[in-house]
């Protein structure tokens, strides 16, 4: 069974650093996970992100 998430809200409130912490424990606890930015304008991730193309 899978599981999914939809982060959103506004510029700055964090969705990045959420994200980060997440992918840090699920590979912390050895789960697999799968990050898809949608954002056009972000360029520098601290994780590995799914781009759609």
């Amino acid at each position: 069974m899978g599981y999914a998430q939809l982060v959103i809200g506004p510029a700055g409130s964090g969705k990045s650093t959420y994200c980060s912490s997440l992918y840090q424990h699920c590979q912390t606890i050895g789960r697999n996970i799968h990050i898809i930015n949608l954002d056009p304008a972000a360029e520098n991730f601290d994780y590995p992100v799914a781009t759609g193309t």
